[in-house]
């Protein structure tokens, strides 16, 4: 996080450590299936239990601010925009691609009194640019040709 800090996980726990002392500041049980990245400032860990679950936690503390569900995929890999406002969790099963707006994730939370105690993420951009367009070259094999014979 900001090479003072080491996280870690197992089938049992996640635990923090200190690098300069290798001690453990704390841990909390949790079956955790994948490590996410943390976000940008430091300040949120993203991890994935069971199949569908992304929790975000403080990375001071491990408290959980908040749970994310993904529409019944289990996500692959995961990773914060560069301003953390934005998670972005790859299905590679089916190669789908799903992103939560952390900003309208806390506006919700706001508005039931959940918010968690960290500082407001910046203003989204707003941009003028044309819209992003992506073109997948499979190679000449794809698609594959029939077959032809027994």
């Amino acid at each position: 996080v900001d090479s003072q800090r080491l996280f870690t996980s197992d089938a049992h726990e996640l635990c923090i450590w200190d690098v300069g002392t290798w001690e453990r500041l704390r841990c909390i049980p949790t079956a955790v299936d994948r490590l996410a990245f943390c976000s940008p400032d430091g300040r949120l860990l993203a991890v994935r239990t069971g199949m569908t679950r992304i929790h975000l936690l403080r990375t001071d503390t491990l408290e959980e601010v908040a749970t994310l569900e993904s529409p019944g995929m289990a996500p692959h890999s995961f990773a914060f925009s560069p301003d953390g406002a934005l998670l972005a969790a790859f299905m590679a099963r089916n190669l789908a691609t799903v992103v939560w707006d952390l900003r309208q994730v806390r506006a919700r939370l706001v508005e039931l009194g959940l918010d968690w105690d960290l500082p407001a993420y910046p203003p989204a951009e707003t941009s003028r640019a044309t819209p992003l367009r992506l073109e997948l070259d499979f190679g000449a094999e794809w698609p594959v040709p029939p077959r032809t014979g027994s």
